[in-house]
């Protein structure tokens, strides 16, 4: 996809009837001398290959004032079943089924390439006008008008500093709207160079919105049905832990590899008296087994941070090992560190953000009606100063205490979101019985243990009751 902004005042025609037009090209192909500057000449100003394009927007195409126009180099069903939403226009609709391009396949996110926004009259006569450019990969695709007739010089090829090649689910983003280290004489429709600007400092290479990465094959044990890019980290247990703990301890002679899955729910090492590291596991139906590691260390490993005792979040491991029977009880032998991974994280506290900026205590709600006897939470958010104890609690319009959802202290300021893993509010009072319907307060207060200052927010949220 491709996302342009309009920074200016004023809405932005594309394509006004009558007038000129805005272009959109990756279409260079040095090696036939084919750049888009010659489109006046009609000839020669895109590669024509089916993995490039060249498109003139469609006529009262416009982008609002600090406004975006999304262009999806697909058509409009492939790109909402990757991103899931529509895009405002997409290749497909501009060019046509029978355009050069394959929509099928296209992505401008090849190793080096150049991506063109440029301006143009009309007129056979006039120059073309560069409204951005971006230049990744390599100078390969670069562009320099310098020695074309009637254009001023471009920044020469072997300077113009390009971005590295992104990574796939990645996307290039331009920081902010200051083109940095830009020439302001040149060929751009503002009057400068945008050949010249040094894309390194400007721009960064994100995340593309709506990326989720997890394992993606339904048959997997860890598949994650909300991931839309794979992540390698797919696996099959060959047995439950249900499966291993309620079969006969005398049936396994001496024993049997195996490859399991749980929840981590406790670690104890007791080498000092002579026994092993213990990672206690639990399925999904309750049942445990202890995990036992002798040959490496758990805490200095690279899962040791899951037994952090400050730590809030729930961790489930997929493990590699031998099934065997000590003392009549089963145990799950790991030898490795590389045997035992993390496949699924849970932050039934929520999860923080940390931001060292924030300065007094607030609090979101979801703007919704929630039922608790049908199993509805509620999702809110909220932020706070460095070194506050924060407590955030219900309670009724009068003043009244239903119940406490968070009383800790955090050493750094930030925002948590309390969206899943049970870490919204179930509509339940202190004593676990869902309140009754109507209006309530949901509060947080940040005592600052350094300035001794403390604030306070409030936000209303409303119970209501299923007839």
């Amino acid at each position: 996809m491709v996302e342009i902004f309009n920074p200016t005042d004023s809405d932005i025609n594309l394509n006004p009837e009558g007038d000129g037009s805005y272009y959109l090209t990756d279409g260079a192909q040095p090696s036939q001398n084919k750049y888009y500057y010659n489109l006046p000449s009609n000839q020669d100003y895109w590669s024509e290959n089916n993995s490039d394009f060249f498109i003139e927007f469609p006529e009262n195409t416009i982008i609002s004032s600090q406004s975006s126009l999304i262009i999806s180099l697909h058509d409009n069903i492939i790109y909402n079943d990757f991103y899931g939403e529509n895009p405002d226009i997409s290749l497909y609709d501009i060019a046509g089924e029978g355009s050069f391009y394959n929509f099928e396949a296209i992505s401008i996110l090849g190793s080096d390439e150049s991506l063109v926004l440029f301006y143009w009259d009309g007129n056979a006569q006039s120059l073309v006008e560069d409204v951005d450019y971006l230049l990744w990969g390599s100078n390969t695709y670069a562009v320099d008008k310098t020695n074309i007739s009637n254009y001023l010089p471009d920044t020469a090829l072997e300077n113009q500093i390009y971005l590295e090649t992104s990574s796939e689910y990645y996307l290039y983003s331009r920081k902010s709207n200051t083109e940095d280290g830009e020439n302001i004489n040149g060929n751009g429709i503002t009057g400068h160079d945008e050949t010249s600007e040094d894309f390194v400092s400007s721009w960064e290479i994100v995340l593309s919105p709506g990326i989720v990465f997890g394992c993606t094959a339904d048959t997997a044990t860890n598949y994650n049905q909300a991931a839309n890019a794979d992540d390698g980290s797919c696996f099959t247990s060959t047995h439950t832990i249900e499966q291993i703990v309620t079969s006969d301890p005398n049936s396994i002679g001496s024993g049997y590899q195996a490859t399991i899955a749980g929840l981590v729910k406790s670690f104890d090492d007791i080498r000092p008296s002579g026994g092993p590291q213990v990672i206690v596991l639990e399925d999904e139906n309750g049942f445990r087994i202890d995990a036992v590691i002798w040959d490496w260390d758990v805490l200095s490993s690279s899962i040791g941070y899951m037994f952090d005792v400050y730590d809030p979040s729930i961790y489930s491991v997929g493990a590699l090992g031998t099934v065997g029977v000590y003392n009549n009880s089963f145990q799950f032998e790991i030898s490795s560190e590389n045997n035992i991974f993390l496949y699924r994280e849970y932050h039934p506290e929520g999860n923080l953000v940390e931001d060292e900026t924030i300065i007094q205590a607030e609090i979101v709600a979801a703007p919704y009606v929630i039922i608790p006897s049908l199993g509805e939470r509620l999702d809110f958010s909220y932020s706070f100063p460095s070194n506050s104890r924060v407590i955030v609690r219900i309670i009724d319009l009068n003043g009244i205490f239903i119940t406490s959802i968070v009383d800790r202290y955090y050493e750094t300021g930030g925002v948590v979101e309390r969206y899943e893993d049970t870490s919204d509010w179930d509509g339940r009072n202190h004593l676990g019985q869902i309140v009754n319907p109507g209006t309530y307060l949901i509060q947080v207060e940040a005592s600052d243990f350094q300035t001794g200052r403390t604030t306070t927010d409030v936000a209303p949220i409303v119970v209501g009751v299923n007839h």
